[in-house]
């Protein structure tokens, strides 16, 4: 899964040569010679899990058993977020959804019609930047949907690299774990994975 998404960052490389062009090499060892300051906005794509344990899903009136299912799907999404440069240190806050589309499925009952339909991330970002490049850590929360009526905020942390190709465009990999216990009041445990390359714009 890693190298299938990394590979997404390779070939956003290889096919805008006019602006990998503009990258100098130089100015990755010099903190002043790019600002990661502004806004931006851009699309992501990538692979999505999520594992769910359920204690006590009853089957008959008074038996219960312990439900796992897992799922995964290809995701993509769209996020916009502001960064703010202070020396080497990014600061910055990023909203991102995702339309997820992972369908469930447990080992003892096959496929379920439960999907996780979509999640709203809501991160705050602290990075370390090198001329065009930074690397970065995020953290904050994840409002998932469940096609049966559930819904919940979870909290949610990660990371990833950016590499600016030029004064506006920046293309990235990046990794998301959201968490949780008693998913909307309900007896379920579980986590969801999202790692995805992205390409955005700066402005």
């Amino acid at each position: 899964m890693f190298t299938k998404v990394l590979s997404l960052a390779v070939i956003a490389l290889a096919a805008t040569p006019a602006l990998a062009a503009d990258i100098d090499p130089e100015r990755f060892s010099q903190s002043g010679g790019y600002s990661w300051t502004g806004f931006y906005f851009g699309a992501s794509y990538g692979q999505s899990d999520a594992q769910d344990t359920q204690d006590n899903f009853p089957i008959a009136p008074g038996v219960e058993i312990q439900l796992y299912s897992e799922g995964e799907a290809k995701s993509g999404g769209v996020f916009i977020g502001y960064m703010h440069q202070m020396g080497n240190l990014v600061l910055g806050a990023e909203y991102q959804h995702v339309e997820l589309n992972i369908q469930y499925i447990a080992p003892t009952l096959g496929p379920l019609p439960i999907y996780l339909e979509d999640a709203d991330i809501v991160k705050g970002r602290v990075g370390l930047a090198w001329g065009q490049a930074q690397i970065y850590g995020v953290a904050g929360g994840t409002y998932g949907k469940i096609n049966i009526g559930l819904e919940d905020w979870v909290p949610m942390v990660g990371g990833g690299l950016d590499i600016a190709l030029n004064e506006r465009v920046i293309v990235g990999v990046e990794y998301t774990h959201s968490f949780f216990e008693e998913f909307d009041g309900q007896p379920i445990s579980g986590e969801m994975n999202y790692l995805s390359g992205r390409v955005g714009f700066k402005f």
